[in-house]
Parts: structure tokens; C-alpha cells; sequence
């Protein structure tokens, strides 16, 4: 009786993944990176009373809690209330 054909074995697997392993490497980006911007690190919130302070990478002048609400633009057709 004939023995019927095995899947492949996880060493073949293995070993078919490192052939595209080798085939696609991945390098790093060429030049340099850029720096984040940084602001003043003793900086609190424009809120009197606030005492928190802001990282040193956050541009605004208020923390999250005393920010001015911001409206996103609306796309599409507006429609009328009645």
C-alpha cells in the first residue's frame, strides 16, 4: 500500500522562510532623523490656578483640562433645522 504524502515539516517551513528572509531585509532610513521640537520644560498651564506642568514637547500654553474647545470642519451637505 502506498504511503500517502506528508505536509511539510516545521524545519522546512523554517527553512523556506529564511530564503525570503534573505531575499527581502529590510535596511534603515537613509540621512538623518529629525529632532522633535522642544519648548521650555518649567513650563505650568496659562491658568492661574492651574499648577500643572507641560512636557517639554507639548506646544500648546494649556493643559488638556483648561484647552479652548476646538470644533472639527464639518464635510458634506449641511442640513437646515427647523
Amino acid at each position: 500500500m502506498p504511503i500517502a504524502p506528508t505536509c511539510a515539516t516545521s524545519t522546512e517551513r523554517r527553512k523556506a522562510h529564511n530564503t525570503m528572509s534573505d531575499i527581502l531585509k529590510a535596511s534603515r532610513p537613509k540621512g538623518r532623523s529629525r529632532r522633535p521640537k522642544t519648548y521650555d520644560e518649567e513650563r505650568t498651564c496659562a491658568i492661574a490656578d492651574c499648577i500643572t506642568q507641560l512636557s517639554k514637547y507639548n506646544r500648546a500654553e494649556f493643559c488638556h483640562n483648561h484647552r479652548p474647545v476646538r470644533y472639527p470642519r464639518l464635510r458634506g451637505v449641511l442640513t437646515t433645522e427647523e
